[in-house]
């Protein structure tokens, strides 16, 4: 879970091969994960355990944003909310 914000699940990419990605749910309700309320839940891909460490940092910074996950979080919809994003990690 990053800063109560985003809860980060992720594959062993020794067991599932695959290609670096991200994926994010967006909720306007909130769910409950643990013991918190989140809004937004990331899956994380990767190869290897050393290429998305960039991307990993970048996910980091966008849970420490509360405004964003707000922001993010009344998107409209899924073309509003990939421009948000695409905004925030070009930044």
């Amino acid at each position: 879970m990053l800063n109560r914000q985003i809860p980060l699940l992720h594959l062993d990419p020794d067991v599932y091969p695959q290609q670096l990605g991200l994926t994010l749910l967006v909720s306007a309700n909130p769910v409950k994960y643990e013991s918190a309320q989140v809004n937004v839940v990331a899956l994380l891909t990767t190869p290897n355990k050393t290429d998305h460490l960039p991307l990993l940092y970048q996910v980091k910074n966008m849970a420490k944003d509360t405004t964003f996950i707000h922001t993010l979080s009344q998107s409209a919809n899924t073309k509003e909310a990939e421009k948000l994003v695409q905004k925030f990690l070009t930044a």
